[in-house]
């Protein structure tokens, strides 16, 4: 089997690291830090950071032999079988072995899990914590580069520096760390509390929150703080921000409890994360506390609607009312949502007055369906009359009623038996010149029959008809049911006859009226027949027929009219569900919607099984889905009374629709009710939280979902672990793979296996090859697919060595014809190994079906990477015995012509044209080139042609490379012949050719045609390259038109191409060169910053510039921006800032510029050096001017003999012979000879020859004249 050593073996050390090896990969935000570094190497790891990967020969380097992977396949679990049934004893053998592997993986992987973990120690020196700094504020920190230690006011000092830019990660984590520093520095070190407030709060601001929090209680305990109250409320907020409830909600106690008040933003914030959370008694807990500390006048309306909700439903109507009479006072404006929560409290609790006086009280009149509601409310509980006085006032406040209004007044008088109050709500209905809606008439028919008016029933189903107002089937159905209570047989009839004219639906046939109208009535169960009365007096008639005969109906007479009142009473109280499910089924969710909401206004909850059908239709569009949560909001106990199933169906539909918070609201309705959850439906919430981002709703819902017996499948978990991936915690994604191991090791496998693959998908193949190698170790037999996985994510983050070592191993495994169904990456190959490639194609072409494409891959990549010889034996090998492909010979067309083979090369293209096949783009390039070495225009333009009847739509490419290559020759007398010949065929040139001509005429010197041509290209609407502005722009500028130049810049700016600082910077540096410094300087401050940052553009030369005009202010800050952005300044521009600070005399700036050269390893100028010492000597500062004499021996140059006697003439000045002594020796080591002055006044200074100096064994006065030559005679050559 395949072990871990084996593995490591396979992948070897190169002598020389690649250049390509090293660069880091990608990491993810979370779970990572910015800019890691590669995983760490010992001589025991797959992952290889410091050391790069490489390969041997092949004799050598394949471990994986044939007893090797004939061995793999005898033990172990293969991991192979991953994708297919595996046995119960497979998946329990594979579990045992896999044992801790998640544990196994984070370990070797821990430091780049723990790089954004807290690594830092604090034992180093000032400078190499101040190092880290360099790119992030350098004009901050120049001043401490000397420094050893720092002082309170100092560290105060670097926070002011780094301004705003202090709360971003990277100067966050710098800033903590120097903090800790000079806090560890010394016992006796104290930080400003100024210092401290801030760096609390930069920390809460950059999200390291819980070095904010520590740091907080610290101070907080030793009373450090200025602002604790403000600083508490900035960790509380930053917890909030990131959803961290417990932590906020504990931090808030605890400032609380010493009687801080938080900042209204504070508040805010995490009320309006308990408020998400549906956290009911924290919300009002912390919203009265905030109403306490005066900050009412800050209430949101959210909260408040929350808090007065919570409140009603808590039973404290009262209180949420005094809240609101509270803000009131505060001349707070009071959201509408709190106004409507008591306004219907007081219609719940029936006492319409005070509700009423609460309305006018704040003006406020809620929407016109909330009125409807409110009023069908008053009328069922407190009657009409009450409802039409609250109307009036109503009224008076604005609403406008409808018909909708008129109805609900007009059926609850009809209910009420008031039939005289509906008429005259009816006539009111009229006045308002308002359309009443059918169940107005329905409810009037109704109230009819009820009071025995059923003579005029007609008449109001005539006044229907003349208004148009078509009757539906229950107004059918009610006045069938009247005459059926009146036994008016002769108005059945004509009702029927009405119905039939209208078209109604689902009408009995048969000659029978009676027996019709029953049956349409859902009556015929009940077996009425009318039978005639002969007995004398006719003591059962119940009617007569035409000729005086007694007639009445045999059936069970109390169940028919109790049936016949059952439909009369619908006409009062009609029941909408129906008409919604038939909606639903019909598909018309917009009708259903309709229906919905007049039943909400006439205060009718509709059927939980009609709720559960419209729900069900909603979540079908993505459209509805803000309808399913006002539903539940609009009918909260009807949602309670749907179905498991439906419920489920919401928590996936919200899931889906990126609601995830709602939808756990949702699943914590099941779980109260006892009512069981489908498996998918954790998934999909799962998955939401994942869509959105939301780790810890992902982890809570997880941990429920397994306690709950979560039965997953590879197809619920893999699209987890696929979210987790791309989110780039990688390290969650492992533990998730863990806790699968011991919940669900029937999927741990397979969702193995797709994370290994997810992760060399998304740039994270170190972590990929770690899972690999965990495999190994744990003696799993590992399939190819995974090693391919691997290797192409090392290829994508082009790691080729590591691709390529893992490639060997896959190559000894498998068939070699697995290789090219893989398709495996032949250009890193070819690129990488060349012999490797002629192995690959000779074992291809002893195939029986021969991938010749494949060859023809690996040749052109030899080619493209300059291994002519071994493109030729690929082609020698495919080309024999093999079918000729177009491909594969314009591969072999174009490696005779990098060899130069040109009779080769013709009988090729005799091959070519004889079997009629197409010379590619890439073959002509090549025929061309050669044909205008050899000054053959003429067969390259019959060459063009051949190529062209087969292909016209390359007519302008052949055309743009036969001008590129004659240019490449100067030939541009040919190119304006070509020119012609495109004219005369009728071919326009496009920006390439324009680009090429501007190009070509520059390198034929001929640059005032490059200019017309720009002109013409501009003038033909096309966007010029950067390559032809450039070209112009310079040609402008060295002819000092610089008016020209800024006429084009200002042409390029307006017509918004992009174009690169090169363009501007062109421009810049020749308004400098031509003394025009101002305008110079304004184009330079309008660069915007963000096209500093992601420029690669240097600014050396501008400092140059800059300081030569005197202006240090701005060469500084060039220098400044360079650092930020990444990009290190030359020695000449240190170097010019260093020569003019010492014009200026600032020797303390130029020192720590020096210094910040000497931490770069940019070794400083001569000249800036000498001025430098000159300076500081003339000062009196000796012992600085000779540190620079030591800072120049560190970069292994000596410094001049004029920088050490001007330093000597300065100890001379002072008397110091000790000093000038060893500097006399320090000139003598660094390979001058000190002139006999300066030595004889070492020695006339001194008092005798025999003392000596420090460090010396034997006296100045023989240490001085021991060098192998006279001084004297040395000086007088000289």
């Amino acid at each position: 089997m395949w072990k871990a050593c084996q593995l490591r073996r396979a992948i070897h050390l190169w002598c020389r690291p690649s250049a390509n090896v090293g660069r880091e990969s990608r990491i993810g935000d979370r779970g990572y830090a910015n800019n890691v570094p590669e995983l760490n190497f010992n001589k025991w790891s797959l992952l290889k950071g410091e050391c790069y990967y490489t390969l041997g020969k092949k004799e050598g380097t394949s471990l994986c032999n044939s007893a090797i992977a004939g061995a793999s396949e005898e033990a172990g679990f293969n991991v192979e079988r991953e994708t297919g049934e595996k046995c119960e004893a497979d998946v329990h053998s594979a579990v045992k072995l896999c044992s801790g592997i998640g544990k196994l993986v984070i370990s070797k992987c821990s430091f780049i899990f723990d790089s954004g973990r807290d690594t830092f120690d604090g034992n180093c020196s000032l400078q190499d914590v101040l190092k880290h700094g360099l790119w992030l504020s350098p004009e901050t920190l120049r001043r401490f580069w000397r420094a050893s230690q720092l002082k309170p006011e100092d560290f105060f000092d670097i926070l002011v520096g780094f301004g705003h830019g202090a709360a971003e990660v990277r100067n966050a984590r710098f800033l903590w760390n120097l903090y800790r520093w000079a806090s560890w520095q010394s016992k006796d070190f104290r930080h400003l509390p100024r210092s401290n407030d801030m760096m609390v709060s930069i920390l809460a601001h950059a999200q390291m929150l819980s070095q904010a929090e520590s740091l907080l209680l610290l101070l907080d305990e030793n009373k450090a703080l200025t602002d604790a109250s403000g600083l508490f409320s900035q960790v509380i907020q930053a917890f909030s921000e990131a959803g961290h409830l417990d932590k906020s909600v504990a931090l808030f106690d605890r400032a609380r409890h010493k009687c801080l008040k938080p900042s209204a933003s504070c508040y805010q914030v995490l009320l309006n994360l308990m408020v998400r959370r549906s956290k009911q008694e924290l919300v009002v807990r912390v919203y009265l506390d905030m109403l306490e500390v005066g900050l009412g006048s800050c209430t949101e309306r959210d909260i408040l609607d929350f808090a007065i909700s919570a409140l009603v439903k808590r039973d404290k109507f009262l209180q949420a009312i005094g809240i609101i009479r509270q803000l009131k006072s505060l001349n707070i404006e009071i959201s509408k949502g709190s106004l409507l929560t008591v306004a219907k409290e007081f219609c719940k609790k029936k006492d319409t007055r005070d509700m009423m006086n609460f309305l006018e009280e704040w003006r406020y009149l809620p929407e016109p369906r909330l009125c409807n509601r409110m009023l069908a409310s008053i009328c069922k509980n407190l009657g009409t009359d009450e409802a039409w006085f609250v109307f009036q006032r109503l009224e008076a406040l604005g609403f406008t009623p409808d018909a909708t209004t008129f109805g609900i007044f007009i059926c609850h008088s009809c209910r009420e038996m008031k039939l005289k109050a509906a008429f005259l709500y009816l006539s009111e209905c009229f006045s308002r010149h308002i359309e009443p809606k059918v169940c107005a008439y329905n409810a009037i028919i109704g109230g009819v029959f009820t009071e025995g008016l059923y003579r005029h029933a007609n008449y109001i189903l005539e006044d229907m008809i003349e208004r148009k107002i078509m009757p539906e089937l229950l107004t059918y159905k009610i006045l069938l049911a009247g005459y059926c209570k009146y036994r008016q047989f002769d108005d059945i009839e004509e009702i029927l006859r009405i119905m039939k004219v209208n078209g109604v639906n689902g009408l009995p046939s048969g000659n029978c009226a009676l027996s019709r109208a029953l049956s349409f009535l859902g009556l015929d169960h009940l077996g009425v027949k009318v039978k005639r009365d002969n007995a004398t007096g006719f003591p059962k008639a119940e009617f007569f027929d035409s000729v005086g005969n007694g007639l009445y109906l045999d059936t069970d007479s109390k169940r028919f009219e109790t049936s016949l009142a059952q439909i009369l009473d619908n006409a009062f109280y009609s029941d909408i569900s129906p008409e919604i499910v038939s909606a639903c089924q019909q598909g018309d969710v917009a009708s259903a919607l309709l229906v919905k909401d007049e039943a909400f206004q006439q205060g009718h909850d509709i059927s939980p099984a009609s709720c559960s059908e419209l729900i069900k239709s909603l979540c079908v569009s993505p459209a509805h889905v803000m309808d399913v949560i006002d539903l539940m909001e609009e009918m909260p106990y009807t949602f309670d009374k749907l179905d498991a199933q439906t419920l489920n169906l919401v928590i996936q539909t919200l899931s889906t629709n990126e609601m995830s918070a709602c939808a756990r609201l949702v699943l914590d309705r099941l779980f109260r009710r006892g009512l069981p959850v489908n498996q998918d439906t954790y998934t999909y919430l799962l998955t939401g939280f994942c869509t959105e981002r939301n780790i810890m709703g992902f982890w809570e819902c997880w941990n429920v979902a397994t306690k709950l017996n979560w039965s997953p499948d590879s197809k619920d978990v893999m699209p987890l672990i696929s979210h987790l991936c791309k989110w780039g915690v990688i390290e969650e994604a492992l533990e998730l793979i863990s806790m699968l191991l011991d919940c669900y090791p029937n999927l741990f496998l397979s969702a193995y296996c797709a994370l290994l693959k997810e992760l060399c998908r998304t740039g994270y193949t170190t972590v990929g090859c770690a899972m690999l190698e965990a495999l190994l170790e744990k003696d799993v037999v590992v399939g190819c697919s995974l090693i391919y996985s691997v290797t192409e994510g090392f290829l994508k983050e082009q790691k080729t060595a590591e691709s390529i070592g893992l490639y060997d191993m896959c190559l000894n495994k498998i068939k070699m014809s697995d290789v090219f169904t893989r398709q495996f990456p032949f250009s890193s190959l070819a690129c990488f190994d060349a012999e490797r490639c002629m192995d690959l194609v000779q074992s291809v072409m002893k195939m029986e079906r021969s991938d010749v494409s494949a060859c023809s891959c690996i040749m052109n990549e030899l080619l493209h990477t300059g291994k002519v010889s071994q493109a030729m034996s690929v082609v020698q090998a495919s080309t024999l015995g093999k079918k000729l492909s177009d491909k594969l010979l314009n591969s072999t067309l174009q490696s005779y012509c990098c060899l130069n083979s040109w009779r080769k090369v013709d009988a090729v293209i005799c091959i070519m044209l004889k079997i009629h096949a197409s010379i590619s783009i890439s073959s002509y390039r090549f025929l061309v080139r050669r044909m205008c070495e050899q000054s053959q225009f003429s067969s390259a333009l019959c060459l063009k042609e051949l190529i062209q009847q087969n292909d016209k739509s390359t007519e302008l490419i052949l055309y743009n490379i036969l001008m590129f290559c004659l240019f490449q020759r100067r030939n541009s007398l040919q190119v304006h012949d070509l020119l012609k010949d495109m004219k005369r065929n009728g071919i326009s040139p496009d920006k390439i050719t324009y680009d090429f001509l501007v190009y070509g005429f520059n390198k034929s010197g001929d640059t005032d045609r490059s200019v017309s041509v720009l002109d013409a290209c501009i003038v033909q609407g096309l966007t010029p390259s950067n390559r032809s502005l450039r070209i112009v722009l310079n040609h402008y500028c060295k002819l000092g038109n610089l008016e020209k130049s800024i006429e084009l810049f200002h042409l390029i700016e307006g017509r918004g191409w992009k174009h690169g600082l090169v363009i501007e910077m062109t421009v810049i540096s020749a308004l400098l060169s031509s003394g025009r410094y101002s305008e110079a300087k304004s184009y330079l401050n309008k660069l915007s910053r963000s096209a500093l940052i992601i420029s690669d553009i240097t600014f050396d030369a501008l400092i140059k510039e800059f300081c030569g005009q005197g202006d240090l202010e701005m060469s500084v800050n060039l220098i400044n921006k360079m650092l930020k952005n990444g990009r290190l300044p030359s020695e000449a521009s240190y170097s010019s800032v260093i020569y003019r600070l010492c014009v200026l005399k600032e020797f303390d700036q130029a020192l720590d510029f020096l210094a910040e050269m000497q931490l770069e390893n940019l070794k400083p100028s001569e000249i800036s050096c000498d001025v430098l010492m000159r300076g500081l000597c003339a000062m009196g500062r000796t012992t600085d001017a000779k540190k620079i004499l030591e800072i120049l021996m560190t970069f292994g140059s000596a410094p001049s003999f004029g920088m050490y006697r001007t330093v000597f003439d300065n100890y001379s000045r002072c008397n110091n012979t000790l000093e000038a002594a060893k500097l006399l020796h320090d000139m003598q080591q660094a390979g001058h000879t000190p002139k006999f002055e300066m030595q004889w006044s070492v020695i006339s200074n001194l008092s005798s020859t025999g003392r000596k100096t420090e460090g010396y064994e034997r006296p100045i006065l023989s240490n001085l004249i021991s060098s192998s030559e006279f001084p004297m005679k040395n000086n007088r050559r000289k």
